[in-house]
């Protein structure tokens, strides 16, 4: 409740706080269109009773509303040397009622009010009740219905605020009832907009986890067709490393029937290699090693035959040993 009230209290300050520039540009408009402005007391009766003067009140800030103007006995109090929220105020006036008059707060009516000879200060009235109720309950038949309650202070009238009247009297109870309507149509429409608003980001929570699952799905999916496209690239190029390595190199059964055919009776091989289109001989010559390599680049299957370490003669015997390397020429 307390909580409710300190927002209610901020309303009360923000409204106070705007009216004079909202009353300053109904002034400036008015004057634009030629009307002079409207007295702030521009009074036009709408019925009487004993004790109150019942009018039709039309002020710069507020029009069409009938109020009750209470010329009866009263007294006046100073709260505070300052402004204070209204739910503060009422409570040092309470207060201060108990501690200064012999009136039980159940006989009287505690109403803060403006203080118009000092906006600054926070004052209060009191009022008997049994000096009041009467006259409220005349004006409580009453049509239209009285929106305000002004109280004839040294020459002045002085309005009291709406929240002091809400439960001072059923006359004023209709004032209670269109605030706590107009604070259940702004609760429902917060309601609902916040749980418009949490529908949203829930869906949109959904939304954004079902997307994060199908992307990272689909994510997964790539990775596997990028691994087995890369399986596919590493098998077409080693297959294809392969076909052009077979048609690029010479049979072994070539190699050796052409090494058969070209060597003199007079050099013998001990071994063989081949290495893609590189043939290493490694033999024996029993006459000289050099007149080797003419005899294989005289073949039509060899070419850049050439010494890969220097020749040996063996001891005792007047051969030498050789070992020799030469291109394949491609079929």
């Amino acid at each position: 409740m307390s909580f409710l009230f300190e927002i209610r209290d901020f309303f009360d300050w923000w409204r106070s706080a705007i009216t004079p520039s909202l009353n300053g540009l109904r002034a400036l408009l008015k004057r634009t269109r030629g009307a002079a402005p409207l007295d702030a007391h521009e009074v036009n009766s709408c019925g009487t009773s004993a004790g109150f003067e019942v009018s039709n009140v039309t002020q710069k800030s507020t029009y069409g509303l009938c109020g009750a103007i209470f010329e009866g006995p009263h007294l006046k109090f100073q709260s505070a040397t300052m402004r204070l929220p209204f739910s503060r105020s009422m409570q040092i006036a309470s207060a201060t009622v108990q501690e200064k008059t012999p009136f039980a707060l159940a006989d009287i009516y505690v109403l803060p009010a403006p203080d118009k000879s000092n906006d600054r200060q926070s004052s209060f009235y009191v009022i008997k009740r049994d000096r009041i109720d009467p006259k409220l309950a005349e004006i409580a038949a009453m049509r239209p219905r009285v929106n305000r309650l002004g109280i004839v202070d040294d020459g002045q009238v002085i309005w009291l605020p709406p929240r002091a009247l809400e439960h001072l009297h059923p006359a004023f109870h209709h004032i209670r009832h269109w605030r706590n309507g107009l604070f259940a149509a702004f609760a429902i429409v917060l309601f609902t907009g916040g749980a418009t608003y949490a529908h949203f980001l829930s869906r949109y929570s959904a939304a954004q986890h079902e997307l994060a699952n199908v992307v990272e799905a689909k994510r997964s999916q790539a990775r596997q067709v990028r691994t087995l496209l890369d399986r596919q690239q590493k098998s077409i190029a080693a297959v294809e490393a392969a076909r052009k390595g077979k048609a690029q190199s010479v049979p072994v059964v070539r190699v050796w029937e052409e090494l058969t055919r070209i060597l003199p009776d007079n050099a013998w091989l001990t071994d063989i290699a081949i290495d893609g289109d590189m043939v290493t001989i490694t033999g024996f010559a029993a006459q000289s090693a050099a007149a080797l390599i003419a005899t294989l680049d005289s073949s039509g299957l060899f070419s850049a035959a050439n010494f890969i370490s220097p020749v040996v003669r063996i001891p005792g015997q007047s051969g030498e040993r050789f070992e020799i390397r030469l291109r394949v020429q491609p079929a």
